[in-house]
């Protein structure tokens, strides 16, 4: 029969956060990407579980171990929590508060372990240091969210973590009980197995800390990709390793230096780039740039477009393949670049040129 009491709950703790910290190390490795503060969240679920087993097994190892160190250990993980916040949003804290807090912290502990032995006054120092911890956490979180508006569930999350361990100390004081052993403490045996609950809903919060930054990231990526196109002298494109030029991605440039919009050319849903290059370089253009592609060079030609208003414009264009981790041919990148403008002055050049030399014979 299944028989809840403390050292059930220290079990059932231990479970959640080693789970938690093998999930957190497969989120590291998913991003493939080392975020400020992700280190520090690792190895608060791995010194909540090993801070956990030193209190269950306390009978067997000496009390310096499992009370001093075992606690210590446990606000340590508290800390590194702190930590992680602050470095994920780029928040410096003072090693010496951190020092300080924690030294503070032990001395209470050997004081209430071998001066004035008391399980209780313990209970209250640690329960009362851990709301302190994610108040703080709450407060950092909120300070980022008014100037950023990220919303994130870390918020809420180390609120109800202040107001467990403000319960659970509220609950010690005002219980008359004590006692000299910690797992005769029952009654504070359910509070202990929300903190493992707690502890994996933080896992969530921290997943959703790391997927919501991950998606800044790639929006800001993208848009500092197209503000560097859009200010690019002709327009870029992607394209199928084929006749057609068949355009995959065409940066905003397209339209002003052909008159067809994107969604024109993207997959020939309209037009082929190759129906806009003049008939007499079609040819031309695409043995050049299989030569290319078969010594794996880069190709530069200059040719005449037809727009979309039946103007013949000249433009410059540089195309390189990609290729995948196996070298296979996956497409074809490059730039255009409207040179009408050059062209005609190099024509005007010419013929300045040629009137010249007849008006000198």
């Amino acid at each position: 029969m299944f028989k809840f009491d403390m050292p059930t709950s220290l079990l059932l703790i231990i479970m959640a956060f080693s789970l938690g910290f093998l999930i957190m190390l497969f989120i590291r490795v998913k991003y493939k990407k080392t975020f400020k503060g992700i280190d520090f969240f690792i190895l608060f679920f791995l010194l909540t579980a090993i801070a956990i087993a030193l209190i269950l097994f306390r009978s067997r190892l000496p009390i310096f171990i499992s009370i001093i160190c075992a606690n210590s250990i446990l606000f340590t993980g508290r800390i590194l929590l702190l930590y992680g916040i602050s470095g994920f949003y780029g928040i410096k804290i003072k090693l010496i508060y951190t020092i300080s807090a924690l030294l503070s912290f032990m001395v209470c502990f050997v004081i209430f372990t071998y001066v004035e032995p008391n399980t209780t006054a313990r209970i209250i120092v640690y329960a009362s240091s851990a709301a302190f911890v994610h108040l703080a956490i709450a407060i950092i979180i909120n300070n980022n969210y008014r100037k950023t508006n990220d919303i994130t569930l870390m918020m809420p999350i180390n609120i109800i973590y202040a107001v467990y361990f403000s319960v659970r100390l509220m609950v010690i004081l005002f219980t008359k009980e004590s006692f000299s052993n910690f797992f005769d403490y029952n009654y504070d045996a359910f509070l202990i197995l929300l903190e493992g609950l707690l502890g994996l809903i933080t896992l969530v919060g921290i997943y959703d800390m790391i997927s919501n930054k991950f998606s800044q990231e790639v929006v800001e990526g993208e848009k500092s990709k197209n503000r560097l196109l859009d200010n690019i002298p002709g327009f870029a494109y992607r394209c199928l390793y084929d006749k057609d030029w068949t355009m995959q991605v065409v940066s905003k440039a397209f339209e002003d230096i052909t008159g067809y919009s994107a969604v024109d050319i993207i997959d020939n849903k309209k037009i082929s780039y190759n129906e806009i290059i003049a008939k007499d370089y079609q040819d031309i253009i695409w043995e050049g740039l299989t030569q290319s592609v078969s010594a794996q060079e880069t190709y530069t030609v200059e040719y005449q477009i037809i727009k979309k208003n039946g103007e013949i414009i000249w433009v410059w264009e540089q195309a390189k393949g990609v290729y995948d981790d196996s070298g296979k041919l996956i497409a074809i990148e490059g730039l255009v670049s409207d040179i009408t403008k050059r062209k005609n002055d190099e024509v005007k050049l010419a013929q300045l040129t040629i009137e010249n030399k007849f008006m000198e014979e």
